[in-house]
């Protein structure tokens, strides 16, 4: 009997056992660790599905025989075996009331530049909280008096060449109605 996502089974003594239900369509597909997704998604993919192994399966067979598919579903889905590791080991410290980020910051993401972001925010962690976030408004400009909050801001490029700044100055142009 499958009752959310666990597969219920009564045994010939009476007893219940559980474990994770799949169904008959089942094709071994989960995100794979080359797709352009953030490396915390995937390390977030390890852990939910490993996490059910000990929430679903009643039973120490049940446990094993679903830590052995996990293993070969990850592998076939090109992730490494450390990195399923890496994900799996407990964190060293719960965060205190006092170490909670004062602030936070939403970005888009796009591959590389994400994480590159965060690898230079860790390294400059011993910046205090305020002297970050002055970092960051002196890369965005601020809002004008006048803005209702709903202000999508133009970051100035200096990669685009001449030839591809007069084609977007004559598409502003053209699509730009005085209505």
């Amino acid at each position: 009997l499958p009752f959310l996502d666990k597969q219920v089974t009564k045994l010939e003594d009476g007893k219940i056992r559980t474990t994770v239900y799949r169904k008959a369509t089942n094709i071994m597909r989960i995100l794979h660790f080359r797709s352009n997704h953030p490396v915390a998604h995937k390390c977030s993919c390890v852990r939910t599905l490993f996490q059910r192994v000990q929430t679903h399966c009643s039973d120490d067979s049940g446990k094993k025989e679903e830590t052995k598919y996990l293993h070969a579903l990850f592998e076939a889905n090109g992730y490494p075996k450390p990195f399923i590791r890496k994900c799996l080991r407990k964190p060293n410290h719960e965060r205190s009331k006092e170490e909670d980020p004062k602030f936070w910051l939403a970005i888009p993401y796009v591959k590389d530049l994400a994480e590159a972001i965060l690898e230079s925010a860790q390294r400059h962690r011993k910046l205090s909280d305020a002297n970050l976030l002055e970092k960051f408004k002196q890369i965005i400009p601020p809002k004008p008096p006048t803005s209702d909050g709903n202000l999508v801001h133009n970051l100035p490029s200096h990669r685009l060449t001449e030839p591809q700044l007069t084609v977007l100055s004559y598409d502003a142009k053209f699509n730009t109605s005085d209505a």
